[in-house]
């Protein structure tokens, strides 16, 4: 198993034991049997504006190489 394969194992594996815990938190926490699913929610809409936050700054610095690019030219 290569070290990018492992990494990405752990990654899933710990964010499995996040997922769990904060579902555990939820219901010891009183707010009954429904609240992991809003929890589990949440955390899939935080992880979808990572992703476009991403997305939006790599295509900014991409056009931003081209523009220098184009300037040095």
């Amino acid at each position: 198993m290569n070290a990018n394969s492992r990494w990405r194992h752990d990654q899933h594996r710990r964010s499995a034991r996040c997922g769990a815990y904060l579902g555990g938190l939820v219901i010891a926490g009183g707010l009954g049997l429904l609240a992991p699913n809003w929890v589990g929610a949440l955390l899939a809409v935080f992880g979808l504006s990572l992703a476009i936050v991403s997305g939006t700054l790599d295509r900014r610095e991409a056009k931003a190489e081209r523009r220098e690019l184009a300037m040095a030219s």
